[in-house]
C-alpha cells in the first residue's frame, strides 16, 4: 500500500487568503499594513523587541551577522549539527564558523565543551578573545535553538562574559517554545525566525530579525533594502541586500501567527503520541524537553538505542519508498564538502552518533492520529525486520 504522509507541510486554514486578497484589491504587494502588523505582532509576542522582516531565515541571520560587527575573516563559533543555513550565513560575511559538538539530551551546542576549548585555545589581545591555532578574531557566537529546544544563553552568557563576543540567536525552528514560561527569545539581543514552508508557520518562505536595540534593527532594515539612503537619491554608502519581505508574504504570516498556540498544541499531541508508543516498544525513545522547557516539537525526534545496530538510513529509505516520509537529522556539517576545511573544537562524537540513529518523524499540523499509528506500526516492522 502507498500512502501520503508528508514530514512537515504548511496548514492554510485561517485567514490566509482573506488577509491576501485585500492586500492585492488594495493594490499593496510589495509594501503595507500587513508587513508592518506582522512585524509587530511577532516581536512582541517574544517580548520587548523590534523586529525586522525579511525574505528568510538565512537572510535573517546573515544581515544579524552583519550587524553585530562580524567581519571579514572573523570566527563564528555554531553548532555543528544544525542546518547549513547557519554556516552559510556566516561565510557570506567572509567569517569563518567553528563547530562545536552537541548535547546527548536536546541535540543544541555543548557548553561545556565549549567553555573547555575557549580555556585551552584562545586569549583575550587587546580587548579581542583570540584563536591561538589560528590567531583570528572570535567577533560571535550563532547559538542554534534546534528542532524547537533550548540552546541555554545563560550558560554561554557566563563562559564569554568580559570576550567581547556577541551571541546571535537562531531560532529558525523554535518560534512558539517557552522556557521557564518565557517566549523562547525573550532575553535574547538578537534572535532570528524563519517562515520556511516546512516550519511551524510560515509566510510562504520568508524570515525575522528581533532585535532590541532599535538602532540595531534600523541598521538591519537599511541593509535589507539595498542600503538605500532615506531620500529618493538612490545614494548608497554601504554594500545592501535585496532582502524584503513582500506585503503579501506578511499577509499570509500574519494569518498562520493567529494559529501559532492552535499549531504548537498540536505539535505536542502528536510528540505525545510517538511517545505512548515507543514507550511500550524497545526501539528507542523520543528526545524531550527538558523540566524548564516547553518546546513547541517542530520536528519530533526518535532516537534509536545503540544496541539496536539498526540501519536508520535504509528504512528512511523504505518509509519514503511507501510514501511515509521521514528524514534523518541534520548531517554534521564538517563531514559536508563545502564546510570539511573548517575548524572544530573536538571530533564530535556525540554529533556523528545521533546523526547515525536519530529519525525525524512526521509532524504536520494537519497530520491524522490514523496517520501517526501507520508511521509508528510501519517503522517498528522495518526496524525488527
Amino acid at each position: 500500500m502507498h500512502y501520503n504522509i508528508p514530514n512537515s507541510i504548511p496548514n492554510i486554514k485561517g485567514n490566509e487568503i482573506a488577509y491576501v486578497t485585500e492586500a492585492l484589491s488594495k493594490g499593496m504587494l510589495t509594501e503595507g499594513d500587513y508587513m508592518k502588523e506582522f512585524e509587530k505582532k511577532i516581536a512582541s509576542s517574544q517580548g520587548k523587541f523590534h523586529g525586522v522582516c525579511v525574505s528568510s531565515g538565512t537572510a535573517a541571520i546573515h544581515l544579524a551577522l552583519l550587524a553585530s560587527g562580524v567581519n571579514h575573516d572573523d570566527e563564528v563559533i555554531t553548532s555543528a549539527s544544525t542546518f547549513a543555513a547557519t554556516a552559510n550565513a556566516i561565510i557570506y560575511t567572509g567569517a569563518r564558523p567553528v563547530f562545536v559538538d552537541i548535547r546527548l539530551s536536546d541535540f543544541c551546542l555543548n557548553a561545556k565543551e565549549l567553555s573547555n576549548w575557549f580555556s585551552k585555545n584562545t586569549k583575550m589581545i587587546n580587548g579581542f578573545c583570540i584563536n591561538l591555532k589560528t590567531k583570528r578574531r572570535i567577533s560571535a557566537i550563532l547559538l542554534v535553538h534546534v528542532y524547537g529546544f533550548y540552546s541555554n544563553r545563560e550558560e554561554i552568557y557566563n563562559i564569554i562574559k568580559s570576550k567581547n563576543i556577541k551571541i546571535i540567536e537562531d531560532g529558525a525552528e523554535a518560534l512558539g517554545s517557552f522556557v521557564n514560561r518565557k517566549p523562547i527569545a525573550y532575553g535574547a539581543s538578537i534572535f532570528t525566525i524563519s517562515f520556511n514552508g516546512n516550519k511551524i508557520i510560515t509566510s510562504g518562505g520568508g524570515g525575522m530579525v528581533l532585535c532590541k536595540n532599535k538602532k540595531v534593527a534600523d541598521k538591519i532594515r537599511y541593509l535589507a533594502n539595498q542600503a538605500k539612503s532615506k531620500n529618493y537619491d538612490f545614494i548608497h554608502n554601504e554594500v545592501g541586500y535585496n532582502y524584503r519581505l513582500s506585503n503579501v508574504n506578511a499577509a499570509i504570516g500574519l494569518a498562520q501567527f493567529e494559529k501559532l498556540d492552535e499549531f504548537v498544541q498540536k505539535k505536542r499531541n502528536t510528540f505525545k503520541k510517538y511517545k505512548n508508543f515507543f514507550n511500550n516498544t524497545n526501539i528507542g525513545e523520543m528526545v524531550e524537553e527538558s523540566a524548564e522547557v516547553h518546546c513547541n516539537y517542530w520536528m519530533p525526534l526518535l532516537r534509536i538505542k545503540k544496541s539496536k545496530k539498526i540501519n536508520i538510513f535504509e528504512i528512511i529509505y523504505k518509509m519514503n519508498q511507501i510514501g511515509i516520509q521521514l528524514r534523518p537529522i541534520w548531517k554534521p556539517l564538517i563531514l559536508n564538502k563545502a564546510f570539511k576545511q573548517f575548524e572544530t573544537t573536538s571530533q564530535l562524537k556525540i554529533s556523528n552518533d545521533l546523526f547515525k540513529r536519530t529519525i525525524c518523524l512526521p509532524s504536520s499540523t494537519s497530520i491524522s492520529s490514523k496517520d501517526i499509528k501507520i508511521v509508528c506500526e510501519k517503522l517498528l516492522y522495518y526496524s525488527i525486520n
